[in-house]
């Protein structure tokens, strides 16, 4: 069992793709801005909520208004989301950054990275590259992307409909300094998308053992009526993973120390790669390790994935 330590996504490590950021203009401070402009900050855009906004930095002016006054007094700006090219590294599962028919984006991150996380993804191929300068090639990974966990027998796997994978992680990565990250999705004629992207550096944990249980935490609304019909109004669901683990028990400290510095982060939990439902994506709730004078210890770690 395993789980990523992330590494923070800049301009510097984003270095190329083939989507524009052209979701809105950029904020120009002499500008004055129409309630319902759309703006563009950091890669994240704004909406205007008032006429003559001239001179606001929208990211500082987001609760300068005063609702509850009578009349109210509207914000000036409202954030949106992040645009389309950025939002494969907002760390939220909703929301999506897609092209038609094909997206490849390169990540140059600079120091040690052998690990790369896309999920949420909708694709029909999947081809992730490492090129050393001087466009050496030192790694090529072709993903498929079918999932055959369903196709046991003859009329399974001839006659169910394909199922796509929606969630790779690759750990394996050769870590050099200097390594460029090049990930190519591709469907003709559809829409590719991926909702999180997350590189860093896989960090063991110890071994992923049977016991371990995956489940779902669904916030859809079942109620029923005074005649016991049943009114369901679908809400959103997330992963949640109850790791069973043996660890060394020299490595109890790191693990609980390395986990705290990443409480308020969500990582990339993994118990096998092979094993799609262990595979989630959110904030530990729980961490329980073991004390033992053997050599080594059971380790209970909770996992809540995010919605």
């Amino acid at each position: 069992m395993k789980f990523i330590e992330p590494i923070e996504m800049t301009d510097t490590i984003y270095t190329d793709c083939d989507l524009v950021e052209d979701d809105a203009p950029g904020w120009a401070e002499d500008t004055a801005y129409s309630k319902g402009d759309l703006v563009v900050v950091e890669h994240v855009v704004y909406e205007s909520q008032v006429d003559n906004n001239v001179g606001k930095n929208p990211p500082e002016h987001l609760s300068d208004g005063d609702l509850e006054a009578d009349p109210p007094v509207a914000h000036s700006w409202l954030k949106i989301d992040y645009t389309n090219k950025w939002r494969m590294f907002d760390r939220k599962w909703g929301s999506v950054t897609s092209r038609a028919d094909s997206l490849s984006f390169t990540l140059t991150p600079g120091r040690l990275c052998n690990a790369v996380a896309l999920l949420n993804i909708a694709a029909d191929s999947l081809e992730i590259k490492v090129h050393r300068p001087g466009n050496v090639e030192v790694y090529h990974r072709n993903v498929d992307l079918i999932d055959y966990t369903g196709r046991n027998n003859y009329y399974n796997f001839f006659f169910l409909p394909l199922i796509r994978k929606k969630d790779v992680v690759l750990t394996d990565l050769p870590a050099f300094l200097d390594g460029a990250i090049t990930v190519t999705l591709a469907d003709n004629g559809n829409d590719v998308a991926v909702g999180n992207c997350e590189i860093g550096t896989k960090k063991n944990v110890g071994t992923f053992l049977s016991g371990s249980s995956a489940s779902l935490i669904d916030w859809s609304k079942k109620e029923a009526d005074e005649q016991g019909n049943y009114v369901v109004t679908e809400g959103p669901f997330a992963k949640e993973m109850d790791y069973q683990v043996s660890v060394l028990s020299s490595r109890r400290a790191d693990i609980q120390n390395t986990l705290a510095k990443y409480r308020a982060t969500p990582l990339v939990f993994i118990g096998n790669e092979e094993i799609q439902e262990s595979l989630v994506y959110g904030f530990y709730q729980d961490l329980t390790l073991g004390i033992s004078a053997l050599t080594r210890c059971e380790c209970s770690i909770l996992v809540e994935g995010l919605s």
